[in-house]
């Protein structure tokens, strides 16, 4: 697997990346995991998503979220330490968090002050 040096700040990051996958194959849950880190997906939500591969039971929690321009699923219950991930990583993006669970949209605002 080629993975272009654009996504990485440093050549030392970009090898422990590589390391990180020397053994993995595109089918396993640890692969998407680590994808999702390296694509800069909230690392709890890349770990369920590896979790729901593992265990499908996991689905009924997935919800759908959506901030500056990233969409990615997530466990629902988690939905405030993911928005709070997303404003601290990516402050430029909207105030707002989007999260779809069940078939309703939701919206997260920062906590004001």
């Amino acid at each position: 697997m080629t993975i272009r040096s654009c996504f990485f700040a440093n050549d030392r990051t970009k090898q422990y990346f590589l390391e990180q996958f020397r053994n993995l194959e595109s089918d396993q849950p640890e692969f998407h995991q680590l994808m999702g880190v390296i694509l800069g997906y909230p690392p709890m939500a890349a770990k369920f998503f590896a979790d729901c591969m593992r265990n499908p039971d996991l689905q009924r929690k997935c919800a759908g979220f959506h901030y500056a321009g990233m969409n990615f699923v997530g466990n629902f219950d988690d939905r405030d330490e993911i928005a709070k991930w997303c404003w601290n990583r990516i402050p430029i993006g909207p105030e707002k968090v989007e999260v779809t669970y069940q078939g309703e949209t939701f919206q997260i605002f920062p906590p004001k002050g």
